[in-house]
């Protein structure tokens, strides 16, 4: 199950920059995805958003928000310390949930990661707990 569960996983990264190995330290594209292998994914925290980042939040919360930039930023902060504990269950009111974390993923942020367990039943692993499988790394921030 580990493996199905981690190319899942990893599929949400498809075709980024994001995949690494052991064998090789930089970060390659995604293209394909490969079980039993020892690749994990190099990704940003989501404390390490910037401002130009969370001004797309903020859009893609309400497209007519009438704020400056930075009410922006500070909008959109608001919603992801409202969030970030509970990204996986999707608390986030309305579909904006969805386009955020596929935002969020598209410029490789580590999210929490829920899947269909073998009893047919939702788990969601944090990003702690992938990074205990050795599945991600969160880049260091420059």
């Amino acid at each position: 199950m580990n493996d199905k569960v981690k190319a899942i996983f990893f599929a949400q990264y498809l075709y980024q920059n994001v995949v690494c190995s052991y064998a090789y330290n930089s970060p390659i594209p995604l293209n394909h995805i490969q079980q039993g292998t020892d690749e994990y994914l190099l990704l940003r925290s989501i404390n390490d958003l910037t401002d130009e980042e969370k001004i797309i939040l903020a859009n893609i919360y309400n497209p007519k928000i009438e704020f400056t930039d930075t009410q922006k930023v500070e909008f959109a902060g608001a919603i992801l310390r409202d969030i970030t504990y509970d990204l996986g269950a999707g608390s986030l009111i309305y579909s904006s949930i969805f386009e955020f974390k596929d935002y969020l993923r598209s410029i490789g942020i580590a999210l929490p990661f829920t899947f269909l367990n073998d009893q047919n039943q939702p788990e969601t692993y944090s990003v702690e707990k992938l990074i205990s499988l050795g599945w991600l790394t969160i880049k260091p921030n420059n």
